[in-house]
């Protein structure tokens, strides 16, 4: 299709997997820092199962090994790329999608689409309420499969639609 995929993780393992199976890729562009709210260094605690990858800045299984990884926010990884929209964000950052979200929200950067695992649910309210923002700054909730939500932009779905109704 011509795009360039950025990819952002900052796990070992990611890391290590990316070197290889991208490797030559011209259009994979691979940065190993995380996504947050701030561009800071944040601590994260390893899963449970060593044979899983993902940490979690909240420790969200409760163990006692961690790292120490840079993360950024996307507004600030934007300008340093020198984009200055996001087509398509796919999120899975145990538990760090609220505060994502919430700069996206605050830097008005909220993509074409958005695929986001909601990792923390609970409270519901705090699910609810981020929804609820994302629909109000125009984001259509489209696909939801158990904490796996796609959103896509409403004006994306309205050009979709009269573009159909030219076609009939």
């Amino acid at each position: 299709c011509g795009v360039t995929v950025q990819a952002f993780d900052f796990t070992p393992r990611a890391i290590r997997h990316v070197q290889t199976a991208a490797a030559g890729q011209p259009r994979f562009v691979f940065h190993p820092v995380g996504l947050w709210n701030a561009d800071t260094t944040l601590q994260f605690w390893a899963p449970r199962n060593p044979a899983h990858v993902s940490y979690s800045a909240l420790n969200l299984q409760g163990t006692q090994e961690s790292l120490a990884a840079p993360v950024r926010r996307p507004a600030s990884l934007l300008r340093e790329l020198g984009q200055v929209r996001i087509d398509l964000l796919k999120l899975d950052v145990e538990g760090a999608e609220y505060a994502v979200l919430s700069s996206l929200l605050e830097d008005g950067l909220l993509p074409q689409v958005l695929c986001v695992e909601f990792d923390q649910p609970l409270p519901v309210w705090r699910t609810v309420s981020l929804l609820w923002r994302l629909h109000r700054a125009g984001m259509r909730l489209v696909a939801v499969e158990v904490w796996n939500h796609t959103f896509v932009q409403k004006s994306l779905l309205e050009d979709r639609a009269s573009q159909s109704q030219i076609v009939r």
